[in-house]
Order: structure tokens, then sequence, then C-alpha cells
């Protein structure tokens, strides 16, 4: 988190490197994906599942005792992993509303609903009635952790969200209050060809990170 505003873990700005958070999720607002919303996480991911797949094609010739191989592109790769939310103290009525003043007594006492919103947001696409024109769902921009198997130096990741589940285990005295703890799973999908580029990754720039 550092040099990152703990503002009930929503801040908008310009992102110019990597923050070094435990879990933090950038939703971009602009087209060169200098500037957006983000949250961060206050708790580290159980675990962290992070998946590439290669494509390959296979021609079979009579008597060959293997078939031959030729490559054909990478395949997709993908990031999941469960998220926990938790409110530690209960709203005050007045001001500890949804859309009201932040509860400044925990860093880690999240709006679960804010959050779970802003998640939601980053799979919905964007309209504009006024020139009828529809955007695609937000480019996200994560970084999990000290996690970096990529080539970038600062370990943030271009990605869409892909799954986003929500699973609240406690409320505040009834489930008619806000939600105390919930459990949010969470997949992405790398993406290349984003902010008027494509830029594709080689296996030496991987080992070269």
């Amino acid at each position: 988190m550092n040099g990152v505003s703990r503002t009930d873990f929503f801040s908008t700005g310009e992102v110019t490197s990597g923050p070094s958070s435990v879990c933090f999720i950038m939703k971009t607002t602009d087209d060169m994906g200098m500037r957006g919303e983000f949250l961060i996480l206050p708790f580290f991911p159980e675990s962290l599942s992070d998946t590439k797949a290669v494509n390959w094609d296979s021609m079979e010739l009579p008597g060959g005792s293997h078939p031959l191989y030729q490559f054909v592109s990478g395949g997709e790769r993908t990031f999941s992993f469960v998220a926990k939310l938790l409110r530690e103290t209960k709203p005050i009525s007045g001001y500890n509303s949804d859309d009201g003043p932040i509860d400044r007594r925990s860093p880690f006492n999240i709006d679960i609903n804010k959050a779970v919103r802003f998640l939601r947001s980053c799979m919905y696409p964007r309209y504009d009635y006024q020139k009828s024109t529809v955007k695609s769902a937000p480019i996200c921009k994560i970084k999990i952790g000290g996690t970096n198997f990529d080539k970038k130096s600062n370990g943030l990741i271009n990605c869409f969200m892909t799954q986003c589940d929500v699973e609240v285990t406690k409320w505040w005295d009834d489930a008619k209050t806000t939600p105390r703890v919930a459990e949010v799973s969470l997949a992405f999908t790398e993406i290349i060809n984003v902010f008027n580029s494509v830029e594709y990754t080689s296996s030496d720039n991987v080992t070269k990170g």
C-alpha cells in the first residue's frame, strides 16, 4: 500500500508504477490505461491460480512412432483467487451509509457493498447514450502480492475480469443489515491487444523480467 490512499481502499488518479500492495485491482477509465479507479484488498488471498496454455497442432504420419507437432500460438493466461472482505465495525446510522462519509477507525474496515459494486462494475459494458455507442467492459490492471511471473518490472498485468462470484457468510445482527464477512471469487484473463497497441511476450522477455 506504499504511497496509495487508503480512504476506504478506493481512489482515483494516475498510476505510473506498480504499488507494493497485497492485492491491487485498477479499473481503467481512459484509452491509454494511465488513469482509473482502484481497490486495494487488505488480505493476501490464501492461494492464487496463474495458468498459461499453449496451442500446438499435431500431424499423424502413417508408421510414425510419434505425431509431428507444429507451434500455432500461445494460449490464454488466466488468474483466479478468492478475496476475503471484512467489516470489523458495525456501521453507525447517519454516518456510515454506503454513499455517506467513510469510517476511518480501522484500515481494514471495508464497505463490502461498495467493494463488490466496484468489482462487479469491471464486468459491465459502458454506454454513451448521446452518441449511441457501446464500449467494452473496462480493462483492468492487477497485481497480486509480490508475484511477478511476467516480463513487466512493476508486476501490473493488463486483463479483463471473467468472474465475480460473491458469498456473504456473516451480517451485522441479521441479513437485513450490511454484510460483515464476504468471500469474492475473482477470475481474470490477460490481454495484450489493448491501449491502441499489441505487445507480444517472447520466451526471452519472460526470463529477463
